[in-house]
């Protein structure tokens, strides 16, 4: 298996893909961090311009938020392939959560064995 650090750069690599694909436009900054079995990514700068504009009141914050989490979620499956691929592991579980101050979203993901002993 691939080291630590070659294994966070497939990850964001991918992840990047994946979110440009989805939505029309990929992140400005996308951090991937391994712990045992769960990798969290934090991807910055996502928002494209109409969305921008949308999220200055809070009904606009609220639909950004139920757009993107449907389509990341109806998506889900081809991205967690992905990532059950490059680990050669199963994800256990996936938490997806949006920070709309800082124009950023957070992606928890929980394989089913400590990737850390893999290595």
């Amino acid at each position: 298996m691939p080291s630590n650090r070659h294994l966070e750069a497939i990850l964001k690599r991918e992840i990047t893909s994946a979110f440009k694909s989805m939505f029309g436009k990929g992140p400005d900054k996308t951090t991937i961090s391994i712990f045992d079995n769960v990798i969290f990514c934090k991807i910055e700068g996502v928002l494209t311009a109409l969305e921008q504009n949308l999220i200055q009141t809070e009904e606009g914050i609220n639909l950004v938020k139920q757009i993107r989490e449907q389509i990341e979620l109806e998506k889900r499956p081809e991205y967690i392939s992905t990532i059950e691929t490059i680990m050669d592991d199963k994800v256990e579980s996936i938490k997806y959560s949006i920070v709309d101050e800082r124009q950023a979203v957070y992606l928890f993901i929980v394989m089913k064995n400590n990737i850390m002993k893999q290595i």
